[in-house]
């Protein structure tokens, strides 16, 4: 970082997959100690796994963020290799040891708790909720201490331990025959924690974590989130996102999601397209927030982000829609296509576009077209559609001759 290559903003991938993988380990001791080995339960490991991996994601960028901070001092001058060691040294400490242990603990605990839930709906009856007993157990958690009450009743969707940050409670099963007890006075707990993790309640809050950062940093989690685990992580930050609801799932594998805010001008054309490749792909498409305030535009500018107002996410990656119509009785040549494709590019600094060719008629030149396209170095794919028809020519397709192959699935 002191010398330059890591900023803030930056994604550590190295950090954020030591993180994962601790957590997600902790994730596994804690369910298997919880003695549950069904396929259902398999299923809920693996979305406990999932949250840690968004929750790893969002960690190391904010300790990226805190230790480019300290790169300058109080007075915003540039610390020397030395004094900037030293200024890391505590933040070093806070993320990756005593923040990490709480974590750690609270993910075996987690993991335990769901795993145990499983069994305790199946048998029925009634549980019993436990402290550890001794002079550390919180007052809050106190109060709740020989609770018993029927496994369907609602007192469990939110007490259901662990009830905080090294929460040490328990439950346990107290048979069909069991006096019912329940305080008066219920504790408030933190957000966080109101939840029962064995009906699927995330360990791991990722929603206020998503408010802290800048849309530019988040474009850069999710583009990393979009690479790992079939993109299961990246579906998961948008199911906890308040702003991003799910509009479509398909047997494919291919999911599309709409911000709240999304572009109502264009919103046919984007979500067409984004049903067009979702249903035929594993694809996860978002179509996106649009800002139609220019002083909005202008500070999301000043933050670096460089995209405009770009329709669609794919995979976590910026994508431009570009739809060719017919013109003045003209029907779209390769030639259009070429110029609509490029100034898409051009004005929003993306590396992916979505073209819709339906309007084509013809594929001559399409080919020696889309090789131009290619040469700029910064191009990665290019997505084209054309009458519900979808293909995906990536860097690879061009650089070993398969784009005509390709070309040929739309003609």
């Amino acid at each position: 970082m002191f010398n330059g290559k890591l900023k803030a903003g930056d994604n550590d991938i190295g950090l954020f997959q030591g993180y994962k993988t601790i957590l997600e380990k902790a994730m596994e001791e804690g369910f298997k100690s919880g003695n549950l080995a069904t396929g259902q339960g398999t299923l809920l490991l693996e979305q406990l796994k999932i949250n840690a991996s968004v929750f790893s994601a969002f960690k190391q960028h904010n300790q990226i963020a805190d230790m480019a901070a300290a790169l300058v001092d109080d007075q915003g001058k540039l610390r020397s290799f030395s004094a900037f060691k030293k200024a890391v040294a505590p933040i070093t400490q806070k993320y990756s040891n005593n923040w990490l242990r709480a974590e750690y603990n609270h993910a075996v605990g987690s993991a335990r708790m769901a795993s145990q839930w499983q069994t305790y709906v199946e048998k029925g009856g009634m549980l019993a909720y436990y402290t550890i007993g001794d002079g550390r157990v919180r007052e809050e958690h106190q109060v709740l201490n020989g609770t018993v009450l029927p496994v369907t009743d609602p007192f469990w969707d939110t007490y259901y331990p662990p009830n905080g940050w090294n929460c040490r409670c328990y439950v346990r099963w107290a048979g069909h025959d069991a006096t019912p007890m329940k305080p008066n006075n219920l504790p408030e707990l933190k957000p966080m924690f109101k939840g029962n993790v064995g009906k699927g309640y995330n360990p791991f809050s990722i929603s206020e974590l998503i408010q802290r950062v800048s849309l530019n940093d988040r474009t850069r989690i999710e583009e990393m989130l979009g690479k790992i685990d079939e993109g299961r992580p990246l579906i998961e930050l948008y199911q906890q996102d308040p702003n991003i609801r799910l509009m479509h799932k398909y047997d494919s594998g291919g999911y599309v999601f709409e911000h709240i805010n999304y572009d109502t001008a264009d919103y046919q054309d984007n979500m067409a397209a984004a049903q067009s490749i979702a249903e035929k792909s594993k694809n996860i498409i978002l179509i996106r927030e649009h800002f139609s305030d220019n002083k909005v535009l202008d500070k999301l500018k000043d933050e670096g982000w460089m995209h405009r107002n770009a329709e669609l996410s794919i995979n976590g990656a910026i994508a431009d829609l570009k739809t060719l119509r017919v013109y003045k009785g003209k029907t779209p040549t390769s030639t259009t296509f070429k110029n609509t494709t490029l100034n898409g590019i051009k004005d929003n600094k993306l590396k992916e576009v979505v073209v819709d060719i339906s309007s084509m008629i013809s594929s001559l030149g399409l080919d020696d077209e889309i090789k131009m396209i290619f040469r700029r170095r910064s191009i990665s794919g290019i997505h084209l559609i054309r009458n519900n028809v979808y293909v995906y020519i990536r860097r690879f397709d061009y650089e070993n001759n398969f784009t005509s192959n390709l070309i040929n699935k739309l003609f």
